[in-house]
């Protein structure tokens, strides 16, 4: 009978000392936004929590990772298998602190064609054996519908860039896209700017391979960007409308240029209404 109470007291104790370990570390997984373009930078927002009252020094141990990303893909019965096996910069979190750190997925996986996908992180603390895990955190990729694209070759690879038009955040947006057209995954994409449906984008390329695109973002500003054949964004600007000039992209032969737009520079356009408004102050009665 003693035998039984001292097993039923030690199970007892163990109980009690799991149940605050199970809350000394949180961990939160976070996608930068829901819908994503086939080619472009996956971004998880990676947020933990130390609930203790010492330095949580998060690194690799023994050849193991301190973080572990396992992503599925509806309709596929196993996790997709990382093409980079490299390892995560250590974290430090002081005692009661919080640090969130963004976790890139285009190095580690090939998310180059749509679908649905499931993400959850699971970090290795520096014991060896303790381990947490994540919430799911969900996310989709995207092609979205094509307003232009253009046949090209790029070293010897059949290629097609376009530009795309892709709603997210409620909103819709234009992404440049490059895609192998012999192997139908995207190579790379970017955001290219805000469309509101009042003027039909223009979309151009240049002798580069370089894709123009000038959309309308609200009905006062522009947006002109530019990507090369890679899938990188090389320039983005916002343009304000010049009243009764009509809005178009033309090419100089030297060029593609904005006409019927100015440059806007939020910063300057603050420094010139506060210039105005204390030029307005100070005039007399």
């Amino acid at each position: 009978m003693k035998k039984l109470i001292t097993l039923i007291l030690m199970l007892a104790a163990a109980l009690l000392m799991q149940l605050p370990a199970s809350a000394q570390v949180e961990v939160q997984l976070t996608p930068n936004r829901t819908d994503y373009v086939a080619g472009e930078g996956v971004g998880l927002n990676l947020t933990i929590t130390n609930h203790t009252d010492t330095a949580l020094n998060l690194h690799d141990v023994a050849g193991r990772p301190w973080l572990n990303i396992i992503l599925t893909q509806r309709g596929v019965g196993s996790p997709i298998m990382p093409k980079d096996r490299s390892g995560f910069p250590p974290v430090n979190i002081g005692p009661g602190s919080q640090r969130t750190v963004t976790v890139g997925l285009r190095d580690k996986f090939a998310l180059d064609t749509p679908g649905a996908f499931r993400a959850t992180a699971t970090i290795l603390l520096p014991d060896g054996r303790t381990t947490y895990t994540s919430n799911r955190a969900l996310f989709n990729i995207t092609t979205g519908g094509a307003i232009r694209s253009f046949p090209i070759q790029s070293r010897g690879r059949r290629l097609e860039i376009s530009a795309r038009l892709v709603r997210t955040a409620k909103q819709e947006g234009i992404f440049g896209q490059v895609v192998d057209m012999d192997t139908k995954r995207a190579l790379g994409a970017c955001y290219m700017g805000r469309y509101i449906n009042f003027m039909q984008p223009r979309v151009m390329l240049d002798g580069s391979q370089n894709l123009h695109m000038l959309c309308q973002s609200t009905p006062e500003f522009f947006t002109y960007s530019v990507m090369n054949n890679r899938g990188q964004r090389l320039s983005y600007q916002v343009y304000r409308r010049v009243p009764g000039v009509p809005v178009d992209l033309v090419n100089t032969g030297k060029g593609f240029r904005p006409v019927g737009l100015t440059p806007y520079d939020p910063k300057a356009e603050a420094k010139r209404q506060k210039e105005q408004l204390r030029t307005t102050s100070e005039r007399p009665l």
